[in-house]
């Protein structure tokens, strides 16, 4: 499936404090969770200052993808 994504408020959206791969960072983040029986297979980005994220816990996050694809749930995409 496809995400396009708009802000229409107002407002700029406010990053939040996250770790990715050990790093403490500010991004704005969309997490869009997966459909049921969907089985995540690669994203692809178009702004090159984005980051595809898979969740740890808490706020931690990875760039890398995990071995077992079962596990990745939700798409992120951080945003710096």
């Amino acid at each position: 499936y496809t995400l396009a994504i708009t802000n229409q408020g107002k407002k700029a959206a406010k990053p939040v404090d996250v770790m990715i791969d050990g790093q403490a960072q500010k991004m704005v983040l969309l997490v869009d969770d997966l459909p049921a029986n969907t089985t995540f297979k690669s994203a692809q980005l178009k702004n090159t200052q984005a980051k595809v994220l898979y969740k740890q816990t808490g706020n931690n996050y990875t760039t890398t993808l995990p071995s077992d694809l079962s596990k990745v749930d939700q798409l992120v995409v951080g945003f710096p």
